[in-house]
């Protein structure tokens, strides 16, 4: 579910890359880091029932991965209760 999610998040910065929303340097941060391996399972867990929602403390880790600079393009344009949180 992790991947899918970060995949998801890198999906939307680039495709906001390819229509003049955001800079391409935003897409290829963002990407970057949106590495499984840079996030912790547990926390993410622990802090995702406490929102209701895993999707609301994975956009602040990535946030905070992608850099100070490409931070602000993740998940850009979307509300916390996106279409991959909706049943």
């Amino acid at each position: 579910m992790l991947r899918a999610l970060l995949d998801a998040e890198a999906a939307l910065t680039r495709a906001q890359a390819a229509s003049g929303l955001a800079p391409e340097s935003a897409a290829t941060a963002v990407t970057e880091a949106a590495d499984p391996a840079r996030f912790d399972i547990a926390s993410l867990a622990a802090r995702a029932r406490g929102g209701g929602n895993p999707v609301i403390p994975l956009v602040a880790e990535l946030t905070r991965a992608a850099g100070e600079e490409h931070g602000p393009y993740v998940h850009r344009g979307r509300p916390a209760r996106t279409s991959w949180t909706r049943r």
